[in-house]
Formats: structure tokens, C-alpha cells, sequence
């Protein structure tokens, strides 16, 4: 909706500190609404979001230890590279969270399907990643603008 990434992640930050946690959807241009001529969130822009989201709410990170970069995008998410990789390819950051969770104590995983995006291109997965989901959204946290979903 127009911050950076920084600013909605020191948002999350402060949501954090304060016993929170946070619950986003990317932005959606839909058909016949007010912002339907708006653009759509930047997908590499959105994983790098949902990934230092969790890593806020769910894995001990600290903004102030994310490096940002002049505009403000995530360069360096402040925890090890080994520690990132298996956060990434557990895809959790990448499914949705806010409803009450069955399967995992850790992230809730919100069953609303496809709230931010179509069934072929999704942004917020409802579901566990499967290996090829992964692989598609690190093609896209490293700005390849490819789809993520049931093709």
C-alpha cells in the first residue's frame, strides 16, 4: 500500500513487543472494488515480508538486528544462514496465520482460502508448502516474477 518494507516491519515489531502477533494478506486489487486499479503487492516484496514477519513472531528475530537497504527493502534478516534456509524451505512463513490452528502449536494456519490472491498465483498459502512451492517463492524472493500455485 505504498511502505516500505522496513516501516510495516518495524509495525510488526512493535505489535510483537507489545504481546501481539501479526496476521497479514498482501494487497489485492479486486474487480469492482474502490482500489481495484491500484497495483497488486510486488511478490519478492511480499515473501521478504512474510518471512521477517515470522521470523519477529515466531522465531526470536529483532528488526533492529535486519539490515535494510536505502528504500527500505529487507537485504539481511538478522539471523544465520542455516537458521533462514530451514525457516524457508519449512515453508511456514509462507501460509497463512490468524484462525485458530488444528496441526501446528507453532503458526496457526488460517483455512480462508485464496484470500489475496487467485488459486494459480498464490500469495498466501492456506495449505503446508510443498517442495515446488518453495521453490517458487525463493524464485521469487530473489525477484524472478513467476506464479506460485495449483498450475
Amino acid at each position: 500500500m505504498g511502505e516500505t518494507e522496513q516501516e510495516i516491519l518495524e509495525v510488526c515489531q512493535k505489535i510483537k513487543n507489545m504481546g501481539g502477533h501479526n496476521h497479514m494478506f498482501a494487497f489485492y486489487p479486486e474487480q469492482g472494488s474502490m482500489m481495484e486499479d491500484w497495483p497488486a503487492c510486488d511478490k519478492g516484496q511480499w515473501r521478504r515480508v512474510q518471512l521477517a514477519r515470522f521470523i519477529i513472531d515466531y522465531a526470536g528475530g529483532l528488526v533492529s538486528n535486519m539490515l535494510f537497504d536505502a528504500d527500505g527493502k529487507v537485504i539481511d534478516f538478522g539471523v544465520p544462514e542455516d537458521e533462514l534456509a530451514d525457516l524457508v524451505n519449512s515453508g511456514k512463513p509462507f501460509q497463512t496465520s490468524g484462525c485458530p490452528g488444528k496441526d501446528d502449536e507453532e503458526v496457526s494456519a488460517c483455512n480462508r482460502p485464496y484470500g489475496d490472491s487467485s488459486p494459480s498465483d498464490i500469495l498466501s498459502f492456506p495449505f503446508a508448502l510443498a517442495r515446488k512451492d518453495v521453490e517458487n517463492v525463493k524464485r521469487q524472493m530473489a525477484g524472478e516474477n513467476i506464479g506460485a500455485g495449483l498450475i
